[in-house]
């Protein structure tokens, strides 16, 4: 069977809290795109045992499931998934390895679109949304030390081979329009 090729896959790497889910769900709500997460599997393996969503949890899981299975693992179930669901616009949430990169650049309209906002600007972001346990409790240099994880070492490398950079240091609004005016393009296949 020939697999699918989507009308367009935008694949998002960015630091913790440089924007990656708003963009996600902008191109969600205005694109009609579907949006997968690499961080979901993780975050529900997470449920199933009873541990905490925190970041040095979620490095443990992934850390364990690259070392057994590989570096691309979760992009080849994200793949699986865009190919048996046949979605034709889809913005996958959250690269964070080269060789996710590697299994999803194999897709002929794949674009990697990378996300980043200055240190400081992300860890006020933390303390205010508190998603992952005890995230809104860290202190500067505790945050600081979480950009060192093994989860988020590749993320500067992956972001100088995206196709596009947005510099997320404003308002939501600010954000938007760069995605408009980076992305739309395209998205639209240069129908503007």
């Amino acid at each position: 069977m020939a697999k699918f090729n989507p009308k367009i896959v935008v694949g998002i790497v960015g630091e913790r809290l440089s924007g990656k889910g708003q963009v996600a769900a902008y191109l969600s709500k205005k694109y009609k795109f579907k949006v997968l997460k690499f961080s979901e599997t993780i975050d529900k393996i997470l449920e199933v045992l009873h541990l905490p969503n925190s970041r040095a949890n979620e490095a443990n899981v992934i850390g364990g499931i690259r070392e057994r299975f590989g570096g691309g693992v979760l992009a080849e179930a994200l793949l699986g998934e865009i190919n048996a669901k046949k979605y034709k616009k889809v913005v996958v949430d959250g690269l964070r390895h080269p060789a996710e990169l590697e299994k999803m650049r194999r897709l002929p309209n794949f674009v990697l679109v990378y996300i980043t906002a200055n240190l400081k600007t992300r860890y006020q972001r933390g303390l205010k949304r508190d998603q992952k346990a005890g995230e809104s409790k860290l202190s500067y240099d505790e945050f600081k030390n979480e950009s060192r994880l093994a989860t988020e070492i590749y993320i500067d490398r992956l972001g100088k081979k995206a196709k596009v950079k947005l510099i997320n240091a404003g308002t939501l609004p600010q954000l938007y329009k760069q995605v408009d005016q980076k992305i739309r393009i395209l998205i639209n296949g240069n129908k503007s």
